[in-house]
């Protein structure tokens, strides 16, 4: 779970790749049942991802039995590499952002996955949205209309 809240911000604090990397040492960790909770889960990618990058960033060393989930997912490196770059860019990820889009949709291995996350970021209505319009309370529902108008309006710019 700290490895699929970390992706959901871009990896933006390296605190969080610290906890995982130490976690990663710990000799009792049950690499077979982390590894079906990942598939289970979805976020098989999202673990490798966030083990490349403890280990890439901070030295932290990838159990042997957790390189079993690198081998089958040609993506993740390609995704390690670009997070890392980003990481060290110190760039702060715009999460309103098509580049932010498309880094959580490749994220996702599963395409249910990816078609409830889009799904999701067009309906959901965040602060941009608020500070867009100011509706009463009853009316709070309305927002998601607001969110689908200021989408459009951003691709009809693009």
């Amino acid at each position: 779970m700290l490895s699929a809240h970390a992706a959901k911000h871009v990896w933006g604090r390296l605190a969080w790749l610290c906890d995982i990397a130490r976690i990663m040492s710990l000799p009792t960790l049950d690499w077979n049942w982390i590894g079906s909770q990942a598939h289970a889960l979805g976020i098989v990618r999202i673990l490798c991802v966030t083990m490349l990058l403890a280990n890439r960033l901070l030295n932290a060393s990838i159990p042997a039995a957790a390189e079993a989930f690198f081998k089958d997912d040609p993506e993740t490196l390609s995704l390690a590499n670009e997070v890392q770059a980003h990481i060290v860019s110190e760039h702060v990820f715009n999460v309103e952002s098509p580049a932010y889009c498309r880094l959580m949709m490749r994220l996702r291995e599963r395409p249910a996955d990816r078609r409830r996350f889009l799904s999701r970021l067009v309906v959901t209505p965040c602060p941009g949205e608020w500070q867009a319009v100011r509706l009463p309370a009853p009316l709070f529902p309305l927002y998601r209309l607001v969110r689908l108008s200021r989408l459009a309006a951003k691709f009809v710019r693009a």
